[in-house]
């Protein structure tokens, strides 16, 4: 057995992908692809969403193929943090209140934060799941926090986007 090749190959197959754009680059594409700019809830959303949903035709609940492989038992407990992301993905106020899992040991909120970490590593590296950041942002921050608060009204209507945040002071500088 070959570690050290395996851990190499790993590391080749997990490497950073990145791409430097300019910032009239990266509007171009937000402008093609509003999706580029969404929030952490609406992305998280859209990843578990990617793994299919099955929609119970007599109660209408939808069922997420995501929890299948790894959680058993906890349905309702799945169903309450769909709802949480699927309110903040929308807009809703929900979005600004903590995610909070609290239940009894081995009842799966550990397994839930695990699976949902490794599964944004992958997500991030598809064209669906793409994250651009700040160069030299130590926060990477989401490149439509450099947009002025004046004109962010227009520029959102533009891009079809929400533009939430503010630049980090670190970023200031950039």
């Amino acid at each position: 057995m070959d570690v050290v090749g395996d851990l190499k190959k790993y590391v080749e197959t997990h490497k950073e992908t990145s791409e430097e754009l300019s910032f009239e680059q990266y509007l171009a594409k937000v402008r093609a692809n509003p999706n580029l700019a969404c929030g952490a809830h609406k992305r998280i959303y859209d990843m578990i969403r990617s793994y299919g949903v099955e929609v119970d035709t007599e109660t209408n609940e939808e069922r997420y193929k995501f929890f299948e492989s790894q959680l058993f038992g906890v349905e309702d407990s799945t169903r309450q943090v769909m709802e949480y992301f699927k309110g903040a993905a929308l807009g809703s106020d929900v979005g600004r209140r903590f995610l909070l899992l609290y239940g009894p040991p081995s009842s799966g909120k550990s397994n839930l934060v695990s699976m949902l970490k490794d599964a944004m590593e992958d997500w991030t590296k598809t064209d669906a799941g793409a994250v651009y950041a700040i160069k030299g942002c130590p926060m990477n921050e989401e490149p439509l926090h450099l947009v002025p608060t004046l004109m962010r009204p227009n520029v959102a209507k533009d891009l079809k986007v929400t533009i939430e945040g503010e630049l980090c002071p670190s970023s200031m500088g950039i």
